[in-house]
């Protein structure tokens, strides 16, 4: 099994899509309104990083499973835009064998 960890940010700018920080270790701070940012040129899109894992699995199928583990900092609307990305990325393409709504715990 491999394992992937993604740290998931609304992307500033409005553009819609979740990003993927790396290589950061803190924000940039503006203390006047109390908020955090990051350059909207920074990172990866989520749905980048989520078609990326695709490719993997579809040129290498025996290296199943591959562990997503996402440390999610995003709104809900970008939250919305993940599940959308995560199902017609991977689901519909069988590559996710749980739905959200089938969990395994009780």
């Amino acid at each position: 099994a491999r394992a992937i960890e993604l740290d998931v940010w609304d992307c500033p700018l409005g553009s819609g899509e979740p990003k993927i920080r790396y290589d950061v270790t803190s924000f940039t701070e503006d203390e006047e309104n109390n908020t955090n940012s990051f350059r909207a040129d920074s990172g990866l899109t989520f749905a980048d990083v989520i078609l990326t894992v695709r490719y993997f699995l579809q040129s290498e199928p025996n290296s199943y499973p591959i562990i997503l583990l996402i440390e999610n900092h995003c709104s809900l609307r970008y939250q919305e835009k993940m599940a959308s990305d995560i199902q017609d990325i991977l689901v519909n393409r069988g590559l996710l064998y749980h739905s959200f709504n089938d969990s395994p715990f009780p």
